[in-house]
């Protein structure tokens, strides 16, 4: 059956289907906040998730002598202990500590440990140089290195393929040239700035401006209110009929943003970088400013809670970086950014976000655009408050996702809200975003996209619900692994921080329900699926929640995982839930890794 002839048969969620008749019989109503599966798919039983062993829990090897985690080093934070978050004494979370801990895995469970070379080689024995470090711990010896390193995958690497040598052999800027990457931290610069040698006359001629100027603008005096800071003329940025890639905190990564700008997107913004990060010269947190050759219109997303030190990396990012604008995160809703004064926090603080935009409008040289939520708890927007503001703040866009920071992704997102604020943004360009799942909801809402179906943006440009096969989606993973590992490197610790991406990708792409499967399109968002099998091997494999069965693919892609390797997705999903945990019966299982036993692994990514 081809592609249209399977979206034909499926009616949309609200409208009549015109291309098959009524059905005969009385369809079952399906329970709410369960996905619409055809029948023929459906399974009854599920196989128990392995419980994660004692042993396998990471731990916190520190200083605390009596073997008991503090609040701090079991994942809460001040404001946890202090409030009284307690764990039951038959050992099971409480009801609190529950709700503290929805949305993410806490870092302390989290697996810490990098996968290394047993014997590292020193940087300058890589490019065949002198080491000038008399008590330098690294091997010197080529030949030593390579005989203790594990064996290469087969086939032929994508970075010697992309440009034509090893990196390692190439001085740094010609590496970063022919990758075809922008935005490097350079060492010299890393090292001002951890000697505090780097001056900001910009930021502090700034701050003094901004906070003489106040909340009230029609209040202040008319010629300070002009003279004090005018705005600075800067080319317009045309978003008008363009797709744009959500920023997404981990998964919006480089080499997925190249994915998605094959898939068609137009605009593409890197993760959320925090500013406190950016100022102290943090090579992790510059690595979410790079830019690919790849996409022509980019922007960097940074997240801080005081002006100077927003209005310090955006002067940074204004010197060294290659950008077309820059993004407040003002949404974030996780709580060690929201303890921190930062992301959704200052939704109530309108004082400051004045300051910060109005200071970022004159420190910058491109355009400065936000990204906020609806407000902070549920049923309080304040939304519609800051988007008429935003305009005489110097924004020239603005996105806004339809959720408060308190109500998640339990509900679908309030496109009504959104449509009220739409009408305030005056000549702004406005975005709006949440639970887009396929062109027709684009086009209804007009929206930024989510994380589950990179493909969506196809589906945009030719407007046609594409009723992707296992085997395009695992083209799309093969093209995922050779982005990385260009990126992150071929070497055992790029080859296995590749993975760990990978799976992080896997922990949304397995929610993906395939179209041929779904009674009635599109699917939502908060909607969870049955069990389910599919329509291949492969496309069973893929929908498994199982961290287990991601790994197979990883294998698939990037060879067997190394020995003791461990994962934990860094964020869940409520309604993703263990069948076993919800009492659901599991006397006949279906195991998902044994159904995919004989497949055969396919070409590697090499």
């Amino acid at each position: 059956m081809s592609t249209h002839e399977t979206v034909a048969s499926l009616p949309t969620e609200g409208t009549p289907s015109q291309a098959a008749p009524a059905p005969t019989t009385a369809v079952k109503p399906r329970p709410p906040g369960v996905a619409p599966v055809k029948p023929e798919y459906i399974v009854s039983h599920l196989p128990p998730q392995p419980e994660m062993e004692d042993s396998e829990v990471p731990t916190n090897d520190g200083d605390n002598e009596s073997g008991k985690r503090t609040a701090e080093e079991a994942g809460l934070g001040n404001d946890d202990a202090s409030s009284g978050v307690k764990v039951a004494k038959t050992g099971r979370p409480s009801k609190a500590e529950r709700k503290e801990r929805r949305g993410q895995n806490k870092a302390s469970e989290r697996p810490r440990e990098h996968v290394k070379e047993a014997i590292q080689l020193c940087s300058f024995a890589a490019v065949g140089g002198q080491c000038t470090r008399p008590n330098c711990r690294f091997e010197h010896d080529p030949a030593i290195f390579l005989a203790a390193r594990d064996p290469d995958l087969p086939g032929v690497c994508p970075t010697f393929a992309a440009i034509g040598k090893c990196p390692l052999e190439l001085v740094k800027s010609t590496a970063e040239t022919n990758y075809g990457t922008k935005n490097s931290l350079r060492k010299e610069v890393q090292v001002m700035l951890r000697k505090k040698q780097v001056k900001f006359p910009k930021t502090k001629h700034t701050c003094r401006t901004c906070r003489a100027i106040p909340m009230d603008v029609d209040q202040a005096e008319p010629v300070k209110a002009i003279f004090k800071i005018q705005p600075r003329e800067k080319k317009r940025l045309d978003f008008r009929g363009k797709t744009y890639l959500a920023p997404l905190t981990t998964v919006g990564n480089l080499p997925f943003r190249r994915v998605c700008k094959q898939f068609g997107v137009d605009i593409t913004i890197g993760e959320m970088a925090h500013t406190h990060s950016i100022t102290a010269g943090s090579f992790s947190e510059w690595a979410l400013l790079k830019r690919h050759s790849s996409e022509d219109f980019f922007g960097v997303q940074v997240a801080g809670g005081k002006t100077s030190m927003v209005l310090e990396a955006c002067e940074l990012i204004n010197e060294y970086c290659d950008v077309d604008f820059v993004d407040l995160n003002l949404g974030c809703p996780i709580d060690s950014v929201y303890g921190n004064g930062c992301g959704s926090a200052l939704m109530d603080r309108p004082t400051r976000i004045r300051e910060i935009l109005r200071g970022m409008d004159q420190v910058l040289d491109v355009p400065v655009t936000a990204k906020i939520r609806m407000g902070v708890e549920k049923g309080k927007n304040v939304a519609h408050k800051f988007v008429p503001q935003f305009n005489q703040w110097g924004i020239q866009a603005c996105t806004l996702h339809g959720r408060s920071r308190s109500q998640r992704y339990k509900h679908l997102a309030d496109w009504d809200y959104i449509n009220q604020c739409a009408a305030l943004k005056g000549e702004m360009a406005f975005f709006g975003n949440g639970d887009m799942m396929c062109h027709e909801e684009y086009y209804d809402k007009m929206s930024t996209y989510d994380k589950l179906t990179p493909w969506i943006f196809t589906e945009i440009k030719e407007r046609r619900i594409w009723d992707i096969s296992s085997r395009e989606r695992l083209d799309m993973l093969k093209d995922f692994t050779r982005n990385g590992l260009e990126h992150w490197g071929t070497d055992t610790q790029g080859v296995n921080t590749t993975r760990r991406f990978l799976l992080e990708f896997l922990s949304f792409t397995h929610r993906y329900i395939p179209v041929g499967l779904l009674e009635v399109l599109p699917q939502r968002m908060n909607e969870r699926p049955p069990s389910y099998v599919g329509r291949d091997d492969l496309e069973t494999l893929m929908a498994s929640g199982f961290v287990g069965d991601w790994i197979k693919i990883s294998e698939m892609l990037l060879g067997p995982v190394p020995e003791g390797f461990k994962f934990l997705p860094k964020h869940k999903a409520n309604s993703y839930e263990d069948p076993t945990k919800a009492g659901l019966d599991v006397s006949a299982v279906v195991d998902v890794a044994q159904v995919v036993a004989e497949t055969p692994i396919v070409d590697s990514v090499y």
